[in-house]
């Protein structure tokens, strides 16, 4: 039983944990007066709140979704990697860039920031909850573009 539970350890603590987060740079504020346009042409009625500093209540599938890609990333790159590989490896700090939440465009390319501005394209609005279909149509459209 204490090898088993040693592997079951060794494994949770190498799993990237994406939780709920808060404090976050404000989500398509920068993008304000372009889809305030894009909207007026095409949908005008469609109103969307900009500016969510937290994705709690909302943002899980986005969150499942990129720990779902961040070990397929490490497991691709490193096998059945360990925490002490992932200590030793540049990978483990580059697919962290690429979730970081603070940044957009090709340095967070999956970050919360890329995946909120992909998602209106399917029409869900910040602060909207996401189903598998359009979360993964969401990655696979931002993988397309980084």
């Amino acid at each position: 039983m204490t090898a088993v539970r040693t592997k079951f350890q060794e494994i949770f603590w190498s799993t990237i944990w994406c939780c709920y987060r808060s404090n976050i740079k404000p989500l398509l504020v920068n993008d304000a007066e372009g889809l305030q346009r894009a909207f007026e042409i095409r949908q005008p009625s469609r109103v969307v709140r900009l500016g969510f500093t937290n994705d709690s209540g909302w943002g899980c599938t986005i969150r499942v979704t990129q720990m779902l890609l961040a070990h397929t990333l490490l497991r691709n790159e490193l096998g059945n990697y360990t925490l002490l590989q992932l200590g030793q490896s540049n990978i483990y700090v580059k697919v962290l860039q690429l979730l970081n939440d603070n940044t957009d465009g090709a340095a967070g390319a999956f970050s919360i920031q890329n995946a909120v501005r992909m998602g209106l394209v399917f029409d869900k609005n910040p602060g909207e909850w996401h189903g598998n279909k359009s979360i993964s149509l969401v990655f696979s459209h931002l993988n397309k573009i980084y």
